[in-house]
């Protein structure tokens, strides 16, 4: 393999093409939120903030996600802005085209004892961190110093070259150096020394300045490129050497050391002795180049004249995008002995990659026009797997067809393996494996291994040899087939053994295969994610364990021992322990530089610098290890906006001018208690991995789960303390070391607060007193005659309602004796002693409710029954009586006066139903009405009418007792009450005869 290329570059017409590799540069520009392409200046604050200054869109503070604005309006002295500075305080100073701004406490300011800087242009602004001095360098007024709240002034008329300052810098001993149209200053804050072209500085014009880590210091020029100050020695760099352009507008030293060199044509960086450029080839397609600045994550950001912010987040990934001799679509990649990289693209046949040039071979001397799939750079030859046309090696005699058509049943070529034998074992697409060999010039098959052969399918994705010598097979979609060959005879099978979901795998679709140092079997599948074959133990790693995708498509180590796992939205980066469990998985995607996108299947190549190769679906990506640094780096966070319920908390009555942006103390009344949070972990190279979690102290202990999620709300919030917490962790699970927090109170109601129940008593017992003493006399007279009267109308009542009971029950029992003695004279002692019987059981129910003033509707049902009973005996059954209660009335649990219905049913009996030809009936029936219980007595006897005209003249003016006393107490009901208490006669006549007597009694009732 030693003389590849140059076998390539000899039997072929080579067209070669200039590289054209691409870093991963960013812009940020008009559509992200930065309204104004022209970029002077650029800072970072003290939460990790970016700050950039414009020309004349004023200055943006971006977090991250989003860019916000602030313009004159908001207290910038011009928009135009030319430096941007943070001091050891973290107040960012704001150099500006009309004075001096800074930003301190959350707020633009303008210094009240600034004015000598007031309408001048102020180039440049540092600060030395010790002696807390501030310097200015302004466009035409010389240097100015503010130290002690007073300013000093340096110019051409005192011991200054010059009074237009272009740039400043404090090196690491504390001394100042200026970059002025008339050489180089250093000032000692004594003593002024200038450096020009007689000291050999490249030109007097000094525009930019730079110290490194061994204490160099570059200066840049205009037109004559760089110069390095070395123990007082100045050496030259210009175009010549690589830079990109003579006219230096500023320079950057990164923490690597590496020199950024802004100029009117781009990029230079100056690294190990040699310049390296970028342009619109390698991403980078902006001219003049304003201002470089690196963050604390190590993202390298670039001010431009007419092309917004571009940021650079590492050189970790190199892209090499589709261009006339590189196909769009990479299949596969190996490495040269000599270097060089060789691709199986779209375009067909082979491209080699020289590191300068691509060159594509195709077409002649013999080789192929089909596209390639698959690479296998053997111990002795480079194999090629097509498409259509077979199998082709390549060794120190070139190109030969090494199976052709009529070899092959299928010329789909997926996978090329040898085992120690050297025989050569081809995987198609459908037609399972051929085992070849080549001796003598000549290709001889051994063998065919298909499903009737006891390969589980004849799909072939991967193919691949372990340090064992057995074969292992991954297919399509019926699982992994492990070949042991016969340790004595040549390429003798002695075993084949299959691997599927049904022992264990992930899935039966397999991708690629690799074998590790410890000869374990890692598979990569289509749906399953990544299966280790351990001793027979299948360990499984998936999305459950970190995976971005499980359709994972290529597999290599790098010499860290990761593993790098290709997928369709990417590659994963995959730290396993000893005992191949995940200790951390690390995606990376087209945000990360990886532009390649989806990894084609065993399209991964490690080179003998510890690079990674990836073959994608949009050219080839390098990963370049070395420049892959893990900043240790804790993500800030803050506070970016408080909601109540709906509105920003400055725009509600709550907000405080004095604690700009958020009111201190925050104190809300119980009714004001929906409140959100939005907050944000600054990482400006990584923003989209920022977890959160938070808590409301207060409310809750304990932490919130992490989530990307950056606002939290709380609803209906009691009335108490709180204070809200929220901490911040990256990608490399980093946490923030303090929380950003917020307290504040809401109230509780007026009459829940501790003093309001202490006063209002008091008060109440005041007015109270007050209103005793004054009017007591009055008072105490009133409620006595009140309270006697009261005490006689009670009395009253109940003796009327106790005389009429008393009427009422000898009435009864008069009665109830003249029965017995009827049933005694006609000597019938039986009827007389079982009406007696029931005469006894009726008087004591009415003498157990006699007394009270209300008895239970089951009570007074029962003495009425037992009193029609006896009223049946007396008159020989000549009656039969129903009882009917509506469905609402609860006769246990509803009371009524006692001995108000019996009166009516004994004048229904008597002068109705005896006197009736033929037998009778009594229908009582109850039903509630509102506040009232009414009761209604119907009989079918003479009526009234022929009752009256049968009596007597002395009965006729008899009234019944007992119904006259009734009616009165029902009259005393209804005062008592409030309510229409009454009883209603009404005759029953149909066609002038009479058919009864309907009595209609309301009565009060109560119900429990």
């Amino acid at each position: 393999m030693h003389k590849i290329c140059w076998l390539l570059c000899c039997c072929f017409v080579i067209f070669g093409n200039l590289t054209a590799q691409q870093y991963n540069f960013r812009n940020f520009a008009f559509e992200e939120g930065l309204t104004e392409s022209h970029v002077n200046a650029i800072c970072e604050d003290s939460q990790g903030n970016l700050w950039v200054g414009t020309e004349g869109g004023g200055l943006f503070k971006y977090d991250g996600f989003t860019f916000e604005g602030y313009r004159m309006e908001d207290g910038l002295s011009s928009n135009f802005i030319r430096s941007l500075h943070l001091d050891k305080n973290g107040t960012i100073w704001i150099g500006t085209s009309n004075g001096v701004t800074t930003y301190q406490n959350n707020r633009l300011v303008k210094p009240a004892n600034f004015q000598p800087l007031a309408n001048m242009t102020i180039q440049t602004i540092i600060s030395d961190p010790a002696t807390r001095e501030v310097w200015f360098g302004t466009l035409a007024n010389g240097l100015y110093n503010f130290k002690n709240q007073k300013f000093t002034k340096y110019s051409k008329s005192g011991k200054f070259p010059d009074d237009q300052i272009n740039c400043l810098m404090l090196d690491k001993n504390g001394i100042l150096w200026a970059g002025t149209t008339k050489g180089l200053v250093k000032f000692d804050g004594k003593r002024v020394t200038t450096y020009n072209t007689r000291n050999n500085l490249a030109s007097n014009d000094v525009t930019a300045l730079s110290e490194g880590k061994n204490g160099n210091i570059w200066i840049g020029t205009r037109n004559r490129g760089i110069s390095k100050f070395n123990k007082a020695k100045f050496s030259n760099y210009n175009t010549y050497h690589g830079l990109q352009s003579n006219n230096v507008r500023t320079l950057f030293h990164d923490h690597r050391d590496n020199l950024w060199i802004g100029t009117t044509s781009g990029i230079s960086k100056f690294q190990n002795t040699r310049f390296k450029t970028y342009g619109k080839n390698r991403g980078q397609d902006r001219n003049a180049i304003n201002s470089i600045f690196e963050d604390r994550t190590g993202n390298i950001w670039i001010g431009t004249v007419s092309k917004g912010l571009d940021m650079l987040d590492s050189e970790r990934f190199i892209h090499y995008p589709v261009n006339d001799e590189l196909g769009k679509r990479v299949y596969a990649i190996v490495q040269a002995n000599n270097g060089s990289m060789i691709y199986a693209t779209s375009k067909g046949g082979i491209t080699v990659y020289d590191k300068k040039r691509y060159t594509l071979l195709k077409g002649t001397s013999g080789f192929t026009n089909s596209v390639v799939k698959t690479l296998h750079k053997g111990s002795r030859t480079l194999w090629l797997g097509t498409t259509d046309d077979g199998v082709y090696q390549f060794d120190q005699r070139g190109f030969r067809q090494f199976m052709n058509f009529d070899s092959l049943e299928n010329n789909a070529i997926t996978g090329i393996a040898e085992d120690r034998n050297s025989h050569v074992w081809i995987a198609t697409a459908d037609s399972g494996i051929v085992v070849s060999t080549l001796k003598n010039d000549t290709t001889t098959i051994i063998r065919r291994l298909k499903d009737t052969d006891g390969l589980s399918g004849n799909a072939i994705n991967a193919i691949c040899t372990d340090s064992e010598g057995n074969i292992w097979a991954g297919t399509k979609n019926t699982g992994l087939n492990k070949i042991t060959l016969h340790p004595d005879q040549d390429s003798l099978i002695s075993e084949i053994t299959f691997y599927s979901t049904t022992v264990g795998l992930s899935s039966n679709s397999i991708n690629c295969i690799l074998t590790d140092q410890k000869n374990n079997i890692i598979v990569g599948t289509n749906g399953g994610g990544i299966n280790v074959i351990n001793n027979n133990e299948i360990i499984k790693i998936s999305k459950t364990q970190g995976l971005t995708s499980n359709n994972v498509y290529s597999l290599i180590y790098d010499n860290a021992q990761n593993l790098w796992a290709g997928t369709e939205r990417g590659v994963e980066k995959i730290t396993l322990n000893d005992d191949y469990s995940v200790k951390a998985i690390r995606h990376y995607g087209v945000k990360d530089g990886f532009k390649g996108i989806e990894v084609f299947k065993n399209a991964s190549q490690i080179d003998d610098e510890g690079n990674l190769w990836f073959g994608t679906l949009n050219g080839s990506v390098r990963y370049v290890p070395r420049e892959d640094w893990e900043l240790k780096t804790v993500p800030s966070v803050e506070l970016t906006a408080i909601k109540l319920f709906f509105d920003d908390i400055q725009d509600t009555p709550y907000a405080d001018s004095s604690s700009y942006p958020f009111p201190s103390p925050l104190i809300l009344p119980f009714d004001e208690n929906n409140l959100s949070f939005r907050f944000n972990g600054v990482n400006l190279r990584n923003p989209e991995a920022i977890k959160y979690r938070w808590k409301l102290e207060g409310a809750s202990k304990e932490w919130s789960p992490e989530t990307h999620q950056r606002e939290a709300v709380f609803s209906n919030l009691s009335p108490g303390s709180y204070t809200f917490k929220v901490m911040a962790s990256n990608e490399y699970n980093l946490r923030s070391a303090k929380p950003a927090s917020f307290s504040f109170e809401i109230l509780p109601p007026l009459w829940k607060q501790w003093w309001v129940m202490p006063t209002v008593i008091l008060l109440v017992i005041s007015l109270i007193s007050l209103f005793v003493y004054s009017r007591f006399k009055r008072i105490k007279e009133k409620n006595a005659v009140e309270k006697q009267r009261l005490v006689m109308e009670k009395n009253i009542i109940e003796l009327e309602q106790e005389a009429a009971r008393l009427q009422m029950n000898p009435h009864f029992i008069f009665n109830s004796l003249n029965s017995i003695q009827g049933f005694i004279s006609t000597n019938d002692p039986f009827q007389a002693k079982r009406y007696l019987a029931k005469f006894a059981r009726l008087m004591r129910l009415i003498l157990e409710n006699a007394r009270e003033e209300y008895i239970p509707l089951e009570n007074e049902l029962n003495i009425l029954r037992n009193y029609m009973e006896l009223e049946k005996l007396s008159t020989k059954n000549k009656f039969e009586f129903d009882i009917n209660l509506s469905d609402e009335i609860d006769p246990e649990n509803t009371e009524i006066p006692p001995m108000m219905i019996q009166p009516f049913v004994e004048n229904a009996i008597i002068h109705g139903i005896k006197k009736k030809e033929g037998n009778g009936q009594i229908d009582l029936n109850f039903h509630i009405n509102t506040h009232v219980i009414v009761c209604e007595i119907v009989d079918n006897g003479i009526g009234r009418k022929a009752s009256q005209e049968g009596k007597s003249p002395v009965k006729k003016k008899h009234k019944s007792a007992g119904i006259s006393v009734t009616k009165q107490r029902l009259e005393q009901l209804s005062i008592q009450t409030g309510h229409d208490i009454s009883v209603q006669f009404i005759d029953l006549v149909e066609n002038e005869q009479a058919l009864g007597t309907k009595v209609v009694i309301t009565m009060p009732f109560e119900a429990f």
